[in-house]
């Protein structure tokens, strides 16, 4: 129930409230009196899980929160703001419709939702204006007044926005993808967070400390991101007989929907063995709340034992890169890496020239530096004996 809650909370827009009751919780929309303008109810029942379905609870709170906004901005201005069709809003409501809306995954709903709530915003500070009358310059100033020094972010709120063009063309609203059209300054190397590559020794850390506090599932979820190569949302939604079945693993990826099939190494094969039962649906279950782990509450679980090892800074992604990077270090072709991981051969090339080039290129270095020491031993040593 507690886990419920807090998924729940976490996907509803302000005002929202969520209230226990003994098998099930009430959700309500409860502007607080300050901000509650006159007319407006207290309390909007929005429904009751169990009897309401999550995705209409969070339909119904969304829609709600937009009736609230416009109430409250013609209250205090007198002008009458609705949305208009050809709007943000509109266009949003038509994605979250269709099927490209319900074909992600959770966690892209949930990233998605920070920025469509972001454009619904600005969209209704501007008079929810037709999507045709902004210009690529003003789509620009927005993400940089919202996200200057976030790049990664930026990022995303023009793939938002991107997405959202692609409808409104779809729509019949415009002809030409604007937000494709938006150049974002490329971040300097030094500002980008570090790759930390994890050694077979740092695995071995964390799988102990792991089983120490009884997480055998965290441990398993490590070990087999580092042996796969899979991305997190592939590993810890994974099922006996679908995803793993007799030390063969079978993925679908959610992100690419590419297929990939590959034998489970000895290793990883006696893990789940050892602690994931096959009476179980899911292969990784959180010891505490009996279900499959969540993204952010296996991230959590992550920093802390990472924290706790020494390992400050290290967190699941790396794992995949890690393992990129081991193959690439064992001069395994890239048709080998491809198969692996799931990338297209450009995605691989553009990878390793990205973050691998340099690491390689800094280990050359250092193998030549100890191989001149080498010699130097060598014939130091001669000269002695003679």
């Amino acid at each position: 129930m507690m886990q419920y809650m807090a998924n729940l909370k976490t996907k509803l827009p302000p005002h929202c409230q969520v209230k226990k009751r003994k098998n099930y919780c009430d959700v309500y929309f409860m502007p607080h009196p300050k901000d509650r303008p006159d007319k407006w109810p207290a309390t909007i029942h929005l429904g009751r899980t169990g009897k309401t379905p999550a995705e209409e609870i969070i339909k119904r709170a969304n829609e709600t929160y937009g009736d609230y906004e416009a109430f409250r901005f013609r209250h205090e201005t007198g002008i009458d703001i609705r949305i208009k069709e050809g709007s943000f809003p509109d266009i949003i409501k038509k994605y979250k419709d269709s099927v490209f809306w319900t074909s992600l995954t959770d966690r892209t709903k949930s990233d998605y939702n920070i920025f469509l709530n972001k454009i619904n915003e600005w969209s209704f500070r501007a008079g929810h204006p037709h999507i045709s009358k902004l210009t690529t310059k003003s789509l620009y100033a927005w993400i940089i007044e919202n996200w200057r020094d976030a790049y990664r972010r930026q990022k995303y709120a023009r793939t938002v926005l991107v997405i959202l063009y692609q409808m409104a063309i779809r729509e019949g609203y415009v002809e030409t993808n604007l937000a494709e059209n938006i150049k974002l300054k490329a971040v300097k190397r030094a500002e980008k967070k570090k790759i930390h590559i994890w050694s077979q020794k740092d695995i071995d850390a964390f799988v102990e400390e792991a089983d120490k506090r009884g997480l055998h599932s965290v441990g398993s979820i490590v070990l087999t991101g580092i042996e796969t190569a899979q991305r997190q949302a592939d590993v810890i939604k994974m099922r006996h007989s679908v995803d793993y079945m007799d030390g063969k693993l079978i993925y679908i990826q959610q992100k690419t929907g590419k297929k990939v099939k590959f034998n489970a190494t000895k290793k990883l094969t006696s893990r789940y063995k050892e602690f994931h039962s096959l009476s179980q649906m899911f292969l990784f279950i959180n010891e505490n709340t009996k279900r499959p782990w969540q993204y952010r509450s296996l991230a959590q679980k992550i920093r802390e034992i990472c924290d706790c090892i020494g390992l400050e800074g290290y967190v699941y992604a790396h794992l995949r890169h890690s393992q990129v990077y081991y193959l690439y270090e064992n001069e395994l072709n890239k048709n080998i890496i491809s198969a692996m991981t799931g990338h297209s051969m450009k995605t691989v090339d553009s990878m390793l020239d990205r973050h691998y080039l340099e690491i390689r290129n800094e280990e050359l270095a250092n193998r030549g530096v100890a191989k001149i020491d080498r010699v130097r031993q060598k014939v130091r040593q001669t000269s002695q004996t003679k």
